[in-house]
């Protein structure tokens, strides 16, 4: 954690004194969620074949997705055309399902994308549309929390050595928080194939600053 100190004086009487100062504060955190968008796409010759399909595709994704979160689901089922001479032809239907998927256990979440490849229905394409760390917002929250905390309490240590060091009476007056935005992540694409296995982003450190303006009162 790094710590920048600035001082000024707003204003001045024989009896009393008031100080403006601004302390930095920063703290580095590591993304804990692997965070995973998978998508499945099925061509059959009739739409029972499709809502079949895609039944297997939600099943076994329940079935196997132990200690993994799942969210959508939201599934599409249209005709699919092609066309001869300037007409259209329907030739089969076609859907797709979605899914986001998040583990902060990496190893589960992955050995899963790899079973679903291998275990998908015949005819199904799989694609992973991206996969990527992220920090949670609570993870965020906690550590600007922290932050706050430490900024408090050196705050409060200050305010006691200038009072023994200007031999005055200081006491704090008001304290102003705010921190700078946190970055995002890469995302990492790429499509499954029967035998993959799907690799693990690197997990990139992320920054926060936190700044607080001081008030204090000195007589």
């Amino acid at each position: 954690m790094r710590v920048f100190l600035t001082i000024v004086l707003l204003g001045v009487t024989a009896a009393a004194f008031e100080l403006h100062f601004s302390r930095h504060y920063e703290r580095t955190i590591e993304p804990d969620t692997l965070v995973a968008s998978v998508s499945f796409q099925v061509d059959r010759h009739q739409e029972a074949g499709v809502l079949s399909a895609l039944g297997k595709i939600d099943g076994s994704l329940k079935r196997l997705a132990e200690g993994v979160k799942i969210e959508g689901g939201n599934y599409s089922v249209a005709p699919r055309f092609h066309y001869d001479n300037g007409k259209r032809y329907q030739d089969g239907v076609q859907g797709s399902v979605s899914y986001r998927l998040e583990s902060r256990n990496a190893k589960r979440l992955t050995r899963l994308l790899a079973r679903l490849s291998e275990q998908k229905p015949e005819g199904t394409r799989m694609q992973i549309n991206s996969i990527a760390w992220r920090n949670p917002e609570r993870t965020k929250q906690a550590a600007i929390e922290r932050l706050r905390i430490r900024a408090i309490e050196d705050t409060e240590r200050y305010v006691r050595k200038m009072s023994r060091e200007l031999k005055r009476v200081c006491k704090l007056k008001k304290i102003d928080f705010s921190h700078a935005p946190v970055g995002g992540y890469p995302v990492v694409a790429m499509r499954a194939t029967k035998t993959a296995e799907a690799p693990i982003p690197h997990k990139d450190r992320t920054k926060i600053v936190l700044n607080a303006d001081v008030k204090v009162w000195c007589r």
